[in-house]
């Protein structure tokens, strides 16, 4: 399978949250990548991996895999940013703010954003050259009204047991 992905020049999301959850196992990344195939990490969605924090998934990647392979040296925090980043989007921008106290001291912008970025520390983020986040809120949204409206399809379907999303 690893072989023909390769073959086939298919690009793959690495969802570690939503399969190491679900118990899917850990996906062949280092074969994969060895083999030429464009590997990207991703969050599967909040119904499936609980979050979209991409931090978080870029903490769970190197965990897992380091421990997969039992190799301390695998996945090192420049490819891990690299598959967080330009491997998924290639046209896409994320702007992390530093000051924050978790961001400091920064030795290795990498390992930074691997180990001590966390969603919160999140600027602004372009979409195909778009902005839609600048200084940490939405741009062409109002959050309260994605949360209304969230909670209202909410309603219509099992969810609306769950009272307390309000």
């Amino acid at each position: 399978d690893c072989r023909l992905l390769a073959e086939t020049k298919t690009n793959v999301a690495h969802c570690i949250g939503s399969n190491t959850k679900a118990a899917k196992g850990v996906a062949p990344v280092a074969l994969l990548r060895s083999l030429g195939v464009n590997v990207g990490l991703g969050t599967d969605g909040p119904a499936s991996g609980n979050t979209l924090d991409l931090f978080t998934q870029m903490r769970m990647c190197e965990n897992f895999h380091k421990n997969t392979l039992k190799d301390r040296s695998a996945f090192p925090a420049k490819e891990i940013v690299k598959m967080a980043t330009i491997e998924g989007a290639k046209a896409d921008l994320v702007i992390i703010e530093t000051d924050s106290p978790n961001m400091f001291p920064i030795y290795d912008p990498y390992s930074t954003l691997v180990y001590s970025a966390f969603a919160s520390n999140v600027r602004d983020v372009y979409v195909a050259g778009e902005c839609l986040v600048e200084e940490k809120r939405l741009v062409k949204e109002d959050l309260m009204d994605v949360r209304m409206a969230l909670k209202e399809k909410m309603e219509r379907t099992k969810f609306k047991e769950m009272k307390a999303l309000t």
